[in-house]
């Protein structure tokens, strides 16, 4: 299992999770601000994320509210239908914007 980081670079957050990086948005103005977005709710390191869905699901659901940028390996990912974003995984099949082309999560997730 790969941990979560928060690191701060030039004033900002960003959340780390393997390929992935999140840079969070204003909202979230500590390293412990951000980590309540990946947690129970009550510990900001009771961390909830087994897997790169898990923790895409969870961005997916804080860009909805906050915004922010979600990245893989220096590319911008966009979560195209962002109505089922409820902080949980995202589905394999939910389609994304990666590298200008629109593909299904799947393909970044397992390369064929």
């Amino acid at each position: 299992m790969t941990d979560l980081i928060h690191i701060e670079k030039d004033g900002v957050i960003i959340s780390i999770y393997g390929d992935w990086e999140f840079v969070n948005s204003s909202e979230a103005e500590t390293i412990e601000k951000a980590g309540y977005g990946f947690s129970d709710g009550e510990e900001p390191n009771n961390i909830k994320i087994n897997d790169a869905a898990d923790f895409v699901g969870i961005v997916a659901h804080l860009m909805q509210q906050t915004g922010g940028i979600l990245i893989h390996k220096s590319k911008a990912v966009y979560i195209i239908d962002m109505k089922d974003t409820i902080g949980g995984r995202l589905n394999s099949n939910a389609r994304i914007k990666y590298d200008g082309k629109e593909m299904l999560f799947k393909d970044i997730q397992y390369p064929r």
